[in-house]
Order: structure tokens, then sequence, then C-alpha cells
């Protein structure tokens, strides 16, 4: 999850202070997998405490922390969306059309842009799952 977190900041600063549409288009398929990832991690929590190899004051802070990482990966996909509207005002009025659609799958640069962090991260969190017993295999991706 931190390496998520740090590419997604390290696209939302070049964004931010340049401008920059491509950085811009790449926040959103990492928020997407930020939001897949958050998933299998609450799944392996429960699964952890539903075994009670973890304790009940961890669960606070654990489910806490991961509601802050999406919380920032969307702060980021607004100031993505925001670039991009400013750069291309002609989607200003079909914004939520756009991003509606390209969330849908209708968008290829996308797709692959979000195939390829899923299958990258997941394979992290399947390697550091590897290393756990006991833990729920990452989900095939959409």
């Amino acid at each position: 999850m931190e390496r998520i977190q740090d590419e997604i900041l390290d696209l939302t600063e070049k964004t931010f202070e340049k401008r920059d549409v491509a950085a811009a288009y790449r926040i959103e398929p990492l928020t997407q997998v930020t939001e897949d990832v958050i998933d299998v991690l609450k799944e392996n929590h429960l699964k952890r405490m539903a075994a009670g190899t973890c304790d009940i004051y961890a669960d606070a802070s654990f489910m806490n922390l991961l509601v802050d990482f999406k919380r920032i990966a969307d702060v980021c996909s607004n100031v993505g969306v925001a670039t991009v509207i400013r750069v291309q005002p002609e989607l200003t009025e079909q914004e939520h059309t756009y991003f509606e659609g390209m969330y849908a799958g209708h968008d290829e640069e996308y797709n692959e842009a979000y195939h390829t962090a899923h299958d990258r991260f997941f394979s992290e969190l399947e390697e550091a799952d590897a290393a756990d017993a006991g833990t729920v295999p990452a989900p095939h991706r959409p």
C-alpha cells in the first residue's frame, strides 16, 4: 500500500506543479487499484480477527489507516481530474460522463494502465501473502 500511495502522491505533485495531463491520467488507475488492495487487506484482516491472531485494539487502528489511504487516493484523484478539466476545458460539461465511461472500461489507455498497475501491486501483495500463511489470495482482476 505504501508503494501505491507514494506513486500516487508523486504523480499528483507532478500533475499539480506542471499541469501534466499524462501524469493526471495515471492517477485514476492507481486510485482504483488502491481500492482493490484495500478490499483484500480488509478481508485478510477480518480472517485474522476471526482466527484470533489479531487483537481487537489493532482493529480500529488498521481500519482507520485503510480509510486514510483511500481518502488520500481520492484527494489525489480530485487533483488529477481538476487538472485534466483545466487543461481540456471542453470536458467541463462532460466530466462525469467522461470519467464514468473510463471506469466502465471504455478507455483503452485507462484499462491498460489499470491492469498493469493491478498486476504489479497484486503480485507484490501475493508475495507478502505467501510469507504470511492463512491469508486470502488476491482476487483476479476484473
